[in-house]
């Protein structure tokens, strides 16, 4: 076992070494030509050199602790590969099939882009194994080792070792235009081979005692591949998560008819004092699997020995309700001075059958859920909250009793500073036929420009300075997009931390750009979904760092290397 552990954990360091740290890398499809189609996965390094330089270049830019040294030297020398490395290739460690969870560390392997392959052996004490392999001393750890097209592939039994060099078909054979081009562009990329996982008696044996538990994974069967990337650029840091279906899927069949609508995400969300915002198309297709997903949930809820009797009775009119979605906007803003309140909470919902009907639903599903909570011996739902359909005009309200849950006085004043005199109190309301909005906070004259918004299909947050400055970086044609406005979020937080006396927050220096993040259909069946973190937010964190430590505000160093590519 502590053989099988070092091996493991010898391999973790040598793909993460560069992380603890611009020529363009010509190995990234040799790698994929290099692994067997039959691989379960693939976790990679495109360009040892060049993702040393871009840390490097990182680590200067926000005057990072270390900054200036290689990482990847360092590396090097703490794993004994000291010579015959090709620093411009492609690091890989590839995971081939087991026929048990306890078997899948003995069927790990590493692939070094060699420069010279006997050079790289001589500093690790070979020993011939016959059939081209060599017995090495690698980390401290008996290890096997022989050459495939310029990279040393290196594994913990012979037997492994020979299955690579074996392999008939590549990887790349088994991945999309799409995967092969992110893992062409990504600096460090995952992959799995989830239908390959998936046949095996290893996905076997994790299913089963999970289906007994009513959580049926069967739908991750749909699965055919899944990715995680992160990219390092000028413009800052991107991480990537990808995922695709097998054709003819439910899955598939939700992604492929998915269409992206005409108007804004953001529809009805206001821009002044944002804070955070996303938007999210659905269909029908996505909306009844999400559905199924629930039923899934609540069928696992229902087993449970203390799962009370209207669980069961809530499942039809959720899913019911899930399956109507097809649009979401959902935002959280700071309100202008005089306002009813410090902030506002919106969401607005674009629904298939009707925005009353929704509504309606609703309603029924509070009914429902008061009726279950209802015993002798607890105090009902009604002791902390009343649902009262069209209380303010079109506008329904979900009202909380915060002395009922606990908060005294005091509690219920910071309550009023931040959300208004209203409190604890939800306005749900029909925008036009297909519409919903909800809000938090802000009073009536929130909910009523909310409205007006939608009935308008305005959407004024993507005029907002910062959103268009991160605009031209996302795709056309995506089905979510979100952004994390730094600026509004440290603003809000300082006027919530006056409204309830909370303490001094620290100063985050001004930043130009949001986190930006994105959902994406790419051909075949898959989905592409991106969070880009701008460079000038990752320095002011730096900087709001130091001065918290007193080492006062850092300043950029001077890259090294040529300019990264931009993202």
């Amino acid at each position: 076992m502590k053989r099988k552990l070092t091996f493991a954990l010898a391999m973790t360091c040598l793909v993460a070494a560069p992380f603890a740290a611009v020529a363009q890398a010509p190995a990234a499809k040799g790698l994929l030509e290099v692994v067997p189609g039959e691989a379960w996965g693939l976790v990679s390094v495109r360009s040892l050199a060049e993702f040393d330089k871009k840390v490097t270049n990182l680590a200067m830019e926000i005057n990072a602790p270390m900054a200036g040294m290689s990482m990847l030297a360092m590396a090097k020398g703490h794993l004994g590969l000291l010579a015959g490395v090709n620093d411009e290739g492609s690091l890989g460690v590839v995971v081939m099939p087991a026929e048990t969870a306890e078997a899948v560390s003995q069927s790990l392997a590493i692939l070094v882009p060699v420069s010279g392959y006997t050079d790289l052996l001589s500093m690790l004490s070979p020993e011939d194994a016959g059939d081209g392999i060599s017995k090495i001393l690698f980390m401290g750890n008996e290890t096997y080792a022989a050459e495939k097209s310029g990279y040393a592939v290196l594994g913990p039994s012979p037997e492994l070792v020979k299955t690579i060099l074996q392999g008939k078909s590549s990887l790349s054979s088994q991945m999309t235009a799409h995967e092969q081009k992110r893992w062409a562009q990504d600096d460090f990329a995952a992959w799995g081979h989830l239908s390959a996982l998936t046949a095996s008696p290893v996905w076997s044996a994790i299913a089963e005692p999970m289906n007994a538990t009513g959580m049926d994974l069967a739908m991750l069967e749909d699965f055919k591949s899944a990715g995680l990337s992160v990219r390092l650029g000028a413009e800052g840091i991107t991480f990537g998560y990808y995922v695709g279906a097998k054709q003819g899927t439910a899955m598939a069949s939700a992604l492929n008819d998915l269409k992206v609508p005409s108007n804004s995400l953001l529809t009805g969300l206001p821009a002044e004092e944002f804070a955070f915002a996303m938007g999210k198309a659905s269909n029908k297709a996505a909306s009844e699997l999400g559905g199924k997903i629930l039923e899934q949930i609540f069928a696992a809820l229902a087993q449970q020995p203390e799962a009370p009797p209207f669980v069961a009775k809530l499942q039809p009119v959720i899913t019911e309700m899930i399956t109507s979605l097809r649009t979401v906007s959902f935002g959280v803003n700071g309100l202008a001075e005089g306002a009813d309140g410090t902030m506002a909470v919106t969401c607005v919902i674009g629904v298939d059958g009707g925005a009353e009907q929704f509504l309606s639903q609703f309603g029924q599903l509070f009914d429902e859920l008061k009726a279950g909570m209802a015993t002798d011996e607890a105090p009902g739902l009604d002791d902390f909250v009343h649902y009262i359909p069209k209380a303010e005009g079109d506008a329904s309200h979900l009202k909380f009793h915060p002395a009922a849950m606990g908060a005294d006085e005091a509690d219920v004043t910071k309550m009023t500073q931040l959300l208004g005199k209203d409190v604890a109190l939800v306005r749900m309301s029909p925008a036009g036929a297909e519409h919903v909005v909800v809000t938090v906070g802000g009073g009536a004259a929130h909910l009523d420009n909310v409205v007006g918004l939608v009935q308008g299909g305005k959407s004024p947050l993507t005029e907002h300075a910062e959103v268009k400055a991160v605009a031209s970086m996302l795709p056309a044609g995506r089905f979510f997009e979100g952004y994390l406005s730094p600026n509004g979020v440290m603003k809000l937080a300082g006027a919530i931390a006056k409204a309830t006396d909370g303490g001094a927050l620290p100063n985050l220096p001004p930043v130009e750009k949001p986190v930006a993040m994105y959902s994406a259909i790419v051909p075949q069946g898959g989905a592409q979904t991106d969070i880009l973190i701008p460079m000038d937010l990752i320095k002011a964190l730096m900087q709001m760092a130091m001065a918290g430590m007193g080492g006062g505000p850092a300043g950029p160093g001077e890259p090294v290397g040529t300019e990264p590519p931009p993202m």
